[in-house]
């Protein structure tokens, strides 16, 4: 969700200021949009099923392996790195110290908004009546822009003329009794321009998205651009009304002069701010620069930018949902394939059996389809021999393989003796039953947490030199034995490398993992790093 709100406002942040001949009412629609999409991203991807693209899944995995293998040259660190997983709910977390921090920031961003908008309520209750002067020309600006006649005030307290609220109130500096008519008309005429914009809402919306997101420093920028995009879009309209750049330039300036030691209120529109004052007065002496309003167009496509943008972008994630997939079948094979004979396989062959379970990359990419094994059998049923005669790769192959080792098959009689042989089986990888697959792989493994005491390598054992180069990564069962029951390789490199993987760490042992005082299983990944 947050790499989705992240390229979201990356890529209004580039784009949006490329919109060199559109005006800036348009600039400030795509603006709030890109805000409002970004906003609505978080929400959406609590209910959206997760998207992930392959390269941005590839970026998140290759970035973390790249920093694991780092810290493994400089630390000299074992070829195989261990880990518990899974924690019991009671364990320690970093989502609620997350869950709190984010609140807490909420909380005091909130509560400055709160608190700016009760001084401006009480600048606003402190402040005097405009005089007559001021109320006709506000009269003469309202009635000529189509908006309702605003509330005019005066205080002492009021650095540049600002504007607020649902019934519009425009509040100017006491300075502004001495002002000419022209100056009045000029500066009503910007204000009452916010008022038919609409810009007073957009603002505090804005506000509160930051609020809400004040971790996403891309927010603020997009904030500040959207305000900037609607003084700028209130200054063409004094120039549609009349008022000549250089003249409403001056005015600018005197504002900017007289406020340069305060600061505008964040819940109301203020007119003029230092630093956006060379950007403006750019715009109001460049002849050329489109000063048309937003059409109606742009409004209805802003819009259906916000939704069609939103959507994926809230799916958009680097983690890889479970999609509860393969249950396994082994069933006869057709005559005449491979080098054994094939031979139809009894009710009952299974005695016992782990199920094939999908890599990540498989799992991800939905392979299904059936991984053909041949087998050779000792009299007693157990597997001495495997071997793929057909397979799907992207590490399916080898859990096949990790599977069916551990599979025991009723004996081979030939003759009445129990004999030594070779058999083909299909391994079915469909994405229908995976949880319970699941389930039984993980065997009931106990959660690592408060209560359980992790367990120990006691005898280890580093891949033997071979050629191959990488990482494979296990999905592992410490039996309460202190042995290690592969389920799965979860990342493959290739079939020779995630054999070794799995001959390799098959020959470690642990010392049991413990929960009052009993030995239990618990869940391990093990990374087995190749390095030629």
């Amino acid at each position: 969700m947050i790499l989705g709100q992240t390229i979201m406002l990356a890529v209004a942040l580039l784009l949006v200021p490329r919109l060199r001949r559109h005006s800036a009412a348009e600039r400030h629609h795509w603006w709030m949009a890109a805000l409002v999409a970004a906003a609505l991203i978080p929400p959406l991807g609590l209910s959206l099923p997760a998207w992930t693209p392959d390269w941005a899944f590839t970026a998140a995995t290759r970035i973390p392996e790249s920093i694991d293998a780092l810290r493994r040259w400089a630390t000299g660190g074992s070829s195989i790195a261990v880990r518990v997983v899974g924690l019991d709910d009671s364990a320690p977390s970093w989502l609620p110290i997350i869950a709190y921090g984010w609140m807490a920031g909420v909380a005091v961003a909130l509560l400055r908004l709160a608190f700016e908008a009760g001084r401006l309520h009480r600048m606003a209750g402190r402040s005097t009546n405009a005089g007559d002067r001021a109320h006709a020309i506000a009269a003469v600006v309202a009635d000529a822009l189509g908006v309702p006649r605003p509330r005019l005030l005066l205080s002492e307290r009021a650095a540049m003329p600002m504007t607020w609220g649902v019934r519009p109130s425009i509040l100017l500096p006491s300075a502004a009794r001495d002002w000419t008519d022209g100056r009045l008309h000029i500066v009503l005429t910007h204000e009452l321009a916010h008022v038919r914009r609409g810009d007073w809402l957009a603002h505090l919306t804005a506000e509160i998205i930051c609020a809400c997101y004040w971790y996403q420093p891309l927010l603020w920028m997009t904030r500040t651009r959207l305000r900037r995009e609607s003084e700028q879009a209130a200054d063409n309209v004094v120039l549609g009304a009349g008022a000549s750049g250089p003249d409403y330039a001056a005015v600018l300036i005197d504002v900017v002069r007289a406020a340069k030691r305060s600061r505008p209120r964040a819940p109301a529109v203020a007119m003029a701010r230092e630093s956006d004052l060379t950007e403006r007065i750019g715009a109001l002496l460049d002849t050329a620069r489109n000063r048309a309003g937003a059409t109606r167009r742009t409004l209805a496509a802003a819009m259906v930018f916000t939704v069609l943008a939103a959507l994926p972008m809230a799916a958009l994630g680097t983690s890889r949902v479970s999609v509860y997939a393969p249950p396994f079948a082994v069933v006869p094979a057709a005559a005449g394939e491979g080098a054994a004979e094939a031979m139809p396989l009894p009710s009952g062959v299974i005695a016992a059996f782990t199920p094939a379970l999908y890599s990540d990359e498989a799992r991800r990419l939905g392979v299904e389809g059936a991984v053909r094994v041949l087998v050779t059998l000792d009299p007693a049923g157990r597997v001495l021999r495997s071997r793929v005669v057909r397979g799907l790769g992207f590490g399916l192959d080898q859990n096949a393989l990790v599977a069916v080792r551990q599979w025991r098959f009723e004996p081979i009689v030939s003759n009445g003796v129990a004999v030594t042989a070779d058999r083909l089986i299909d391994v079915e990888f469909s994405r229908r039953t995976e949880a319970l697959n699941e389930l039984i792989a993980n065997d009931m493994a106990t959660l690592a947490g408060p209560g359980v005491t992790p367990p120990r390598a006691v005898r280890t054992a580093e891949p033997a030199a071979s050629g191959r180069r990488g990482q494979v990564v296990l999905d592992v069962v410490l039996l309460e034995t202190g042995v290690p029951k592969i389920v799965r390789i979860l990342r493959s490199v290739d079939d020779e490398a995630d054999e070794i993987a799995v001959r390799t760490f098959e020959r470690w042992r642990f010392s049991p993992a413990l929960k009052d005082g009993r030995p239990v299983k618990v869940r391990l990944t093990a990374e087995v790093t190749l390095r030629g």
